[in-house]
């Protein structure tokens, strides 16, 4: 048997060929470091360095008031449950 892994780069990449048509949103550590990648750090890329938890509600919070923006939230398991309540407002 054959072990493989996920590289969250080349993952990003695929689902979102062209990021400039997204607000993405990203967590902490790897995701934010994947999605600044991806997007070479660009307007549309926030990054939550220190908030640990708020991605998943910040990105409802844009996608509610730019209804015809897309919007990606890019988030960690860890951080995602930190604030698991916010799947039940999304």
């Amino acid at each position: 048997m054959t072990e493989s892994t996920l590289d969250r780069r080349e993952v990003l990449a695929r689902l979102f060929p062209e990021p400039e048509r997204y607000w993405m949103v990203a967590g902490l550590a790897g995701s934010a470091r994947d999605v600044a990648a991806l997007t070479g750090e660009a307007d549309h890329a926030i990054t939550l360095g220190g908030a640990m938890g708020a991605a998943v509600s910040m990105g409802l919070g844009m996608a509610l008031s730019a209804p015809d923006d897309q919007v990606a939230v890019i988030t960690g398991d860890g951080e995602l449950l930190m604030n698991i309540g916010a799947l039940a407002t999304v």
